[in-house]
């Protein structure tokens, strides 16, 4: 089953997106992000743009109907719904912000400064998307930032990084390598600082970068 939001309404396909009927209505016409969770009704979580103000709501009963929750003031298009649980939910902006209790209140995943004390358990800035995955009899999260992607395996409870090593994620503006020492190289990076390495390419032909500075 999918659900879309189009022009101040709900719509729900029944074959892959061949038809569409109406499955309900929304405050307003305009922009909107959806998201919905299997558990549930199902339920859905929406972001619609009130004249100029993100606002979120919540479906019970698979957008017939909408319970306004919040005003949301660090969102970037990013929205993340649990599969299995229906009252856990997720929007991202510079900051990653989850409920596990329907919307009733928020808590920040952590502190975009805290990924510089422990990259590997600590989200980067920027958030990106959410994917949400079944396993099993549960589900797996990911998370993607402009540092790269995290998985949960605990509903975010906690976050580990998969990009520390073998998917290692950077967006260079620019490197250089010295001539007197060819294994001494230093990049600059999008969002992930100034790096250098004086080690040889490892088996896999990467070479293993530290961030020296934000």
């Amino acid at each position: 089953m999918l659900y879309a939001a189009k022009s101040g309404k709900v719509q729900r396909s029944l074959d892959l997106g061949g038809t569409w009927t109406d499955a309900g209505s929304m405050t307003v016409a305009g922009d909107a992000e959806l998201t919905g969770s299997e558990a549930g009704a199902p339920r859905l979580w929406a972001v619609l743009n009130e004249a100029g103000a993100q606002k979120l709501y919540r479906s019970d009963d698979a957008g017939g109907s909408w319970t306004y929750l919040t005003t949301l003031t660090d969102y970037w298009d990013c929205l993340g719904a649990s599969i299995t649980n229906a009252d856990l939910f997720c929007y991202g902006g510079v900051e990653l912000w989850k409920t596990t209790n329907g919307g009733t209140s928020f808590a920040k995943q952590n502190g975009w400064g805290d990924y510089y004390g422990n990259p590997a358990a600590k989200l980067h800035a920027d958030m990106m998307g959410v994917d949400v995955y079944p396993d099993g009899g549960g589900e797996r999260w990911y998370v993607n930032t402009h540092g790269g992607t995290y998985e949960s395996t605990d509903g975010l409870a906690t976050v580990s990084n998969l990009s520390l090593y073998g998917l290692n994620v950077s967006q260079y503006y620019t490197t250089h390598t010295s001539t007197a020492n060819p294994v001494h190289v230093v990049a600059g990076a999008q969002d992930q600082g100034y790096q250098w390495t004086d080690d040889l390419p490892a088996a896999d032909g990467l070479l293993p970068f530290d961030q020296i500075i934000s």
